[in-house]
């Protein structure tokens, strides 16, 4: 059961963050998917050290109110 739940999560974000703006989207991957610092993230995407904290911020606010609002929510 616990497993059943984890996949439904894990599923759950994924479909969540490709709602997400590309940017957000890329920023989110780059940081939890593929464990880069901060620095690195923002040379990678051509922004500077305090674009991407922003963006973040942001991409983490839209996933936090977008899994809070789900239909399936127990």
């Amino acid at each position: 059961m616990a497993r059943e739940v984890e996949v439904q999560t894990r599923n759950t974000l994924k479909h969540l963050l490709e709602q997400l703006p590309l940017r957000q989207q890329e920023v989110i991957h780059l940081r939890f998917y593929h464990n880069f610092p901060y620095e690195q993230i923002a040379e990678l995407m051509g922004m500077n050290y305090q674009s991407v904290l922003n963006l973040m911020q942001r991409a983490l606010k839209a996933l936090r109110k977008a899994y809070a609002a789900r239909p399936d929510r127990p």
